[in-house]
């Protein structure tokens, strides 16, 4: 199945598999490496979320909320 997703949100989700994969590779990632990429996913979750009125309810979970992959 082809994505249609646009170029970049693709090459972000293969650079996301790359990291799972090494993570799995490696028995988890170090805790300087676990902050790296909950800094990163923070961020992305600040940038990319939809502005809304403060009194709407959230539109989804925060990515900020979601457990880590152990």
């Amino acid at each position: 199945m082809e994505s249609t997703a646009p170029p970049g949100v693709q090459e972000f989700r293969r650079a996301c598999d790359i990291i799972v994969r090494f993570a799995h590779a490696h028995n988890g990632l170090t805790k300087d490496e676990r902050e790296v990429v909950v800094n990163v996913v923070r961020s992305l979750d600040q940038e990319l979320a939809p502005s809304h009125s403060p009194d709407a309810p959230p539109l989804a979970a925060p990515l900020s909320n979601m457990p880590l992959i152990d």
